[in-house]
Order: C-alpha cells, then sequence, then structure tokens
C-alpha cells in the first residue's frame, strides 16, 4: 500500500480478464494504487463481513463512494468542471429517470440515483456503480440466482445507481455542446441513453430489455449513414422485365458463339480439302 493511502480497495467480477478491463479500474491504474480482485462468488461477502484490516476499511471500487487523495490544484479545477457540465448532468439525470421508470426500462429494476462527473475514469465515457449499501454487479449476479430471493427485498437491495461520466472524453464533450444548444435533440437522446446501458453490461449489470438497447443502436447507424431510421421497411422489387431481357441476351449470344463456331469449323474443314 501506498503511505497515504487509508483504505484497502477491492472489486469483484467473474474473472480476472474481465475485471482487469474494468472502467472502475482506471484511475487506480493510472494512479498505481493496487486492488484485489475477487474472482470467486464467496469473496465478497466475506471482505464485507471483515470490514477492516489492521485499521484499513475495505472499500469497493464498484461504488460511489470511493475516495482518492487529490492536491488542492485538483480539487479546483474538478470544482469547475462540474459547474461546466451542469447543464449535461441535470439533463442527464431528468431523461434516465423517465427512461427507467416510465420509459423502456421500467421494468428492469435500475433506479438512478444522480448523474455526475467522474474521478475514476481515464478512457472510457461513462461507467454506473452502485450505491455505498447498494448490491456489486457480481452480488446481484447472485442473489438473482437464488430461487428464495424476494424480488422487493431484492429491487430494494440492489441500491440506486449513479452514473459517472468523464469530462475529458470527446463524445462527453461533443454531447455537452449538443444539449446547450438543444435539450430536445433527438439524437443527443439516444446517444445518452445507449451509453447508460452499455455501460450497466460493461460493468456488469443486467438490462431488462437488450432489444431496447439494440434498436437504438440501429438508429444511430442508420443516422450516422444518413438513412431515415423512422423510414418504413418496404419489400425490395425486383426487375423482372430486366431479368427476362438479360436471360434472352445472354441466350442470343450463346447463340452467336455457337454460329462463330460452326463457321469456324467449317473453314477448317474447307482449308483441309483444298491442301489435299
Amino acid at each position: 500500500m501506498q503511505e497515504s493511502q487509508e483504505s484497502i480497495y477491492y472489486m469483484s467480477g467473474d474473472n480476472m480478464e474481465v475485471m482487469k478491463k474494468a472502467p472502475s479500474l482506471q484511475v487506480f491504474k493510472k494512479k498505481d494504487i493496487e486492488v484485489l480482485m475477487l474472482a470467486d462468488h464467496l469473496d465478497e461477502p466475506c471482505i464485507q463481513k471483515l470490514a477492516d484490516y489492521e485499521g484499513k476499511k475495505f472499500v469497493s471500487i464498484q461504488k460511489a463512494d470511493v475516495k482518492l487523495d487529490e492536491t488542492e490544484e485538483e480539487k479546483k479545477k474538478f470544482s469547475k468542471l462540474k459547474d461546466m457540465y451542469k447543464p449535461l448532468t441535470d439533463w442527464w439525470k431528468e431523461k434516465l429517470t423517465d427512461f427507467t421508470e416510465k420509459g423502456a426500462m421500467k421494468d428492469a429494476g435500475v433506479k438512478i440515483e444522480k448523474v455526475e462527473l467522474s474521478k475514476r475514469l481515464t478512457d472510457s465515457p461513462v461507467v454506473v456503480v452502485t450505491s455505498q449499501f447498494g448490491y456489486s454487479a457480481q452480488q446481484e449476479k447472485i442473489m438473482k440466482a437464488q430461487a428464495f430471493q424476494n424480488k422487493d427485498q431484492m429491487g430494494m437491495m440492489a441500491g440506486r445507481k449513479t452514473l459517472e461520466v468523464n469530462a475529458n472524453h470527446p463524445v462527453i464533450v461533443d454531447l455537452l455542446a449538443k444539449i446547450k444548444n438543444d435539450k430536445e435533440d433527438a439524437a443527443s437522446l439516444d446517444t445518452a441513453q445507449v451509453l447508460f446501458q452499455t455501460a450497466l453490461l460493461e460493468s456488469g449489470y443486467e438490462i431488462a430489455d437488450p432489444s431496447a438497447l439494440v434498436n437504438r443502436i440501429y438508429r444511430l447507424m442508420s443516422k450516422e449513414l444518413n438513412v431515415d431510421p423512422d423510414a418504413p421497411i418496404k419489400e425490395v422489387e425486383v426487375p423482372e422485365e430486366e431479368e427476362e431481357a438479360e436471360e434472352e441476351d445472354k441466350d442470343e449470344s450463346d447463340g452467336d458463339d455457337k454460329d462463330d463456331d460452326a463457321e469456324k469449323d467449317e473453314g477448317g474443314e474447307d482449308a483441309k480439302k483444298e491442301e489435299l
């Protein structure tokens, strides 16, 4: 541990390879802070029961209450960034609340606590973390797999989710500019919802209706290709007349080739007779 480190950090997941790619781990790699990786489903409950070791508390890096050492300059810069991005984070929180409580994700059991700037992201645009007393993604999977688990209790213990955004990522910078210009921009809303759902998946959480995410990705792809995403699906008509004309031309062409071959053969026979 580093001398100034006050906590023992850990994370849980299905396996080591998946955990090493987790967005929550990015700032810890950057600052060279060691993190315990718990791949066994019993590890996390045991760590939580232990609570601390030699006066150092165990802290999950997949939860919203992670605190890291910062210089005064870093604190001032982050405070200014929060003010800069407030229009985006406020807008995003409102849209995600509607999305999870009234929209396509209303049956997913996901509740949004807040949208805020992240101190843990360096490369990814967004990450989803849970509240201090909520389940991690790994715990949610285990609890959902238990047949006796009460659904109401599960929803209560899952905890509200926080979406953290990376102020330096070009996608987030662009989204801020678009929202300041037009809060009702449909493409911006699609982007915001796709980012949230993909962040849930990358953080290990489940989404109730994958088709909603897939449809939004199709919409974004359509717009990127300058195709109207709302255009009705039409059956492609095959021009039969052209096909028939092409077949007739082909037959005529084959016939001409045969005639040419026949003439060549006759010419060759005549030449042989003259020689004889």
